[in-house]
């Protein structure tokens, strides 16, 4: 296997727990948290989901750290036949795998009960989750791999953009283009996660994680300045919920500037400081494999979720829709643990599944 550096897959897997934390959260919060009563559940429940977004902003800054690093990336078609293996195609089968799966799970709990009465079926169950799906969102965390596709198209031109450049061009565009995109999310939010306008909007935290790495990578091994920089990262994103999101949660600016994701620009600026003092660490320990199960691990812990709550629900004789109500920080936790585990024995065995296809 590819020697991985070791201190990005221990970002990745971090990055992988929180993004899982953030969904087994939000159906806990959902059902048990008054968003109006800040007591120690919900500064846990939202400073997790402020995290999360943070770790999203994380995978997609790495992708840009090693696509736009290797020069293979100039030859296009090589790239692209990689990109079709590895973003594609998984992106177009697990699309059809959760239309069916999530439009299953709505018609057993009812989930269209208060839009369209009682009376759905279970073929107009997927019917309804059609039109999600041609917007990107045939479940609510696939936007991620649509938003791939489109964005592994660009890049091979934007490696090419960086050698014609040179490094100091190349890092002021990535500036102006991550300022630039931050403005245009946060003024006109994105409604198909597969546009050209979208993906632009993202590009700028791509080439950032470029320029992170690289600037972390020239200092590895200083501990201790690794470590400043993740705990000035992990500051950074403690400052958005503390000082923004908190005190504006009930306003419209809240939902225009500090919960627009990837975008928020102080969770991606958090997430590509942690990407440099990451990138610094040393560690010795060998993380490639299982910083290579984190993209299987982002696509399959949602179906995962959705089956253990229903195991649970159907253990404790409650509706899988109230699981973790009387207990929701601890079931919270407990879940989330479960789930990222899970997830990584589903990645696992995937992964053993294609290797014995190629």
């Amino acid at each position: 296997m590819k020697k991985r550096e070791n201190g990005v897959e221990l970002l990745r897997i971090l990055a992988a727990f929180l993004v899982c934390a953030v969904h087994v959260c939000n159906v806990e919060r959902e059902q048990a948290i008054d968003p109006d009563i800040v007591n120690a559940s919900f500064h846990y429940f939202w400073l997790v989901f402020t995290m999360a977004q943070a770790g999203v902003a994380v995978f997609i800054a790495l992708s840009g750290a090693f696509t736009l690093k290797a020069h293979s990336t100039t030859d296009y078609a090589p790239f692209y036949k990689k990109a079709k293996s590895r973003i594609v195609m998984p992106t177009i089968v697990f699309s059809i795998f959760y239309i069916f799966f999530e439009g299953f799970i709505n018609y057993i709990s009812g989930a269209y009960a208060d839009k369209v009465g009682d009376n759905v079926s279970l073929i107009m169950s997927f019917v309804f989750k059609l039109p999600m799906a041609v917007m990107g969102y045939p479940a609510t965390h696939m936007w991620y791999m649509f938003m791939l596709m489109v964005m592994y198209l660009l890049l091979p031109f934007v490696a090419i953009a960086k050698e014609k450049m040179g490094e100091k061009n190349f890092l002021i565009a990535s500036w102006v283009m991550w300022i630039l995109g931050t403005i245009d999310a946060v003024s006109s939010p994105p409604k198909v996660s597969y546009s050209l306008g979208y993906c632009a909007d993202i590009l700028g935290i791509i080439m950032l994680g470029y320029q992170f790495h690289e600037w972390g990578l020239k200092r590895k091994g200083k501990t201790s300045q690794a470590i400043g920089m993740i705990a000035g990262g992990s500051a950074v994103i403690l400052v958005e919920y503390l000082l923004i999101y908190l005190p504006l949660r009930n306003t419209s600016v809240a939902q225009t500037i500090s919960l627009q994701r990837p975008h928020n620009p102080l969770l991606a600026l958090g997430a590509l400081i942690l990407v440099a003092g990451f990138t610094m660490l040393d560690i010795k320990v060998n993380l490639g494999y299982l910083g290579a199960l984190t993209l299987w691990v982002y696509i399959v812990h949602p179906a995962v979720m959705e089956i253990v709550f229903i195991i649970e629900g159907r253990l404790s004789g409650v509706p899988f829709t109230e699981i973790g109500i009387t207990a929701p920080v601890l079931v919270g936790t407990v879940n989330t643990i479960i789930v990222f585990i899970l997830s990584f024995v589903m990645a696992h065995l995937i992964e053993k599944w294609r290797g014995r296809k190629a």
